[in-house]
């Protein structure tokens, strides 16, 4: 193989393929947690997401605009006006509980008003089929009064429905029955009108119906007509500046924060998307960089490479050694020594030309006779036998070899 031949990828394209995986897998992570957020309000609800004629993210968009503080709640403490747009199915329950959680701050509650179907052609676009009977415009209110009209935070149980819907009787302008909140919004007959014993009228018609009345007990306005506000309000600058007005008039300074918890839209927190949301996204991306740099750290290469080494060397010694391996794992050194000890003599022998035949006690009785190192073959060969630990065959072995050594050099 020549030294141009082909290895595979270079280092600049590991490289960046591992960034392309980084950052895609942080994409993704981002994406995943902030995609239910800009997949809400699509479904052409009653509600301050919704872009649908019956929604309000046009009064919300509009405000903000202005320079009138507005936002979104997804059920945490706000402050200034709550602004709950419930749709006919909402369970009355969640609305006291979201006024209870309001501290007896002001809350403006739109009540529903038309039926619709969703438009097909349009996604988030709603048809108005026709408006809706008095008993539902009402149903989110059932559990607001307190049987007893204490206040608020005494209250235990709640009386029936005490509401009742009309028509306003003609065009004009609505007039304020409070000071604090302006009137002059104009009014046509197809306006919806409250009237109830524990309410009080803030806007009314010529007749003196109200469209915007205030229940005291709650701290509570009740707007009956949703066309004040919601989206299809704001095809007239009049009605538009209304809306505004009226908005800025209930909420004041501190504004006015649309809920969207009734719609379906409340938003646990869960660690994915704390990792990601002020003030932890500080610490967040802290440890990434103290991750990228880790890993830049790592990809540097300390000192010259190391050659590898064959799993099974060459050479006698590696073989010598892997069969020492192997009878050590087995516990085989007694016997080992004693074929050891055989080979040895049956080697010296040879060298010495002792007469064929001679084996076992005839054997060292040969050695024997011939004195010097000869003479200390009995006492070793018992040695060998005796040993059973690894210290003993060891010390045989040695011995042994030292013997066979020196035998072999007194013959030259």
């Amino acid at each position: 193989m020549s030294d141009g031949a082909d290895h595979g990828f270079g280092r600049r394209t590991v490289a960046g393929l591992i960034a392309a995986g980084v950052l895609l897998a942080v994409a993704f992570v981002v994406l995943g947690v902030a995609a239910p957020a800009w997949r809400e309000g699509g479904d052409g609800g009653t509600h301050a997401l919704s872009k649908s004629g019956t929604g309000f993210a046009g009064v919300v968009a509009l405000a903000r605009a202005t320079g009138l503080p507005v936002h979104l709640s997804r059920g945490g403490a706000e402050a200034g006006l709550l602004v709950l747009t419930p749709g006919p199915g909402t369970d009355p329950g969640e609305i006291v509980r979201l006024i209870r959680a309001h501290d007896n701050r002001p809350v403006l509650i739109v009540l529903p008003k038309w039926d619709t179907k969703p438009v097909d052609a349009h996604p988030g676009w709603v048809e108005r089929i026709d408006r809706l009977p008095p008993v539902a415009q009402t149903a989110p209110l059932a559990e607001l009064i307190p049987r007893d009209s204490r206040p608020f935070a005494g209250a235990r149980s709640f009386r029936p429905l005490d509401f009742n819907i009309g028509r306003s009787d003609g065009s004009g302008l609505l007039a304020s029955r409070d000071r604090a909140i302006a009137g002059g919004m104009p009014v046509s007959s197809s306006e919806t009108t409250i009237a109830g014993t524990a309410l009080q009228p803030v806007l009314v018609d010529a007749s003196g119906a109200a469209v915007l009345a205030w229940l005291p007990v709650r701290n509570t306005y009740i707007l009956a007509d949703a066309d004040v506000l919601d989206n299809a309000a704001l095809a007239s600058p009049a009605a538009a500046r209304a809306a505004l007005r009226l908005l800025r008039d209930l909420g004041g300074s501190s504004g006015a924060a649309f809920d969207l918890t009734l719609a379906g839209f409340a938003r646990p927190y869960d660690l994915a998307r704390l990792a990601l949301t002020p003030p932890f996204l500080g610490v967040t991306l802290c440890l990434a960089a103290a991750a990228l740099l880790a890993g830049a750290a790592a990809a540097q290469r300390f000192g010259a490479p190391q050659p590898g080494s064959r799993v099974l060397p060459f050479g006698t010694a590696a073989l010598v050694d892997n069969a020492a391996a192997l009878i050590r794992t087995a516990k085989r050194e007694p016997a080992a020594l004693a074929r050891y000890a055989d080979a040895t003599v049956e080697a010296a022998a040879a060298r010495l030309n002792a007469p064929a035949g001679l084996a076992g006690i005839e054997r060292v009785a040969w050695f024997t006779g011939r004195g010097g190192a000869g003479a200390r073959l009995a006492p070793l060969l018992t040695a060998a036998a005796d040993a059973t630990d690894r210290a003993a065959v060891l010390a045989a072995a040695r011995t042994l070899f030292i013997w066979h050594k020196e035998i072999v050099d007194d013959r030259r």
